[in-house]
């Protein structure tokens, strides 16, 4: 956007935009995306084993667990590395992610979720641009309202 300088240029960036977008889609849910590109890395900012007494337990701290468990330590300050994946029970909970190395195949990975994330990241700063992201043409949003 930064070398657009007539209405014409304009509107080829918007359509170059849409392109990308779709074909990242694409890609991820062709599985053709390598799991360290959709790895999350976060610091823990607690002990994961007294967090684990928590009725919520949110997903670094799920992943801190799973490592403990598969005889890996895990302290406060440590980073964890997790991808999203499809929802499970550990442990009689539901847990939405995996540490990256133990997941053993791109089918296990939330793919909807990621695809929803990058969606509202991008509708968040296209909109303005008139952008839309949304497969669901005509959907109305909270925004449309504002």
């Amino acid at each position: 956007m930064a070398d657009v300088r007539s209405q014409t240029g304009y509107k080829e960036a918007k359509d170059r935009i849409q392109s990308v977008v779709r074909d990242a889609i694409k890609n991820l849910r062709a599985g053709n995306v390598p799991l360290k590109d959709l790895e999350y890395t976060v610091e823990i900012h607690e002990d994961p084993v007294e967090k684990m007494k928590e009725k919520v337990l949110h997903q670094p701290y799920q992943c801190a667990i799973q490592l403990i468990d598969s005889g890996k330590p895990v302290h406060t300050g440590d980073t964890v590395k997790f991808a999203k994946v499809k929802p499970f029970n550990y442990q009689g909970r539901p847990f939405t992610v995996k540490p990256t190395e133990q997941v053993r195949d791109f089918h296990e990975v939330n793919v909807e979720d990621y695809v929803r994330n990058l969606r509202t990241a991008l509708n968040q700063t296209f909109k303005p641009m008139n952008i839309n992201f949304n497969e669901e043409e005509g959907k109305v949003t909270l925004t449309d309202f504002i």
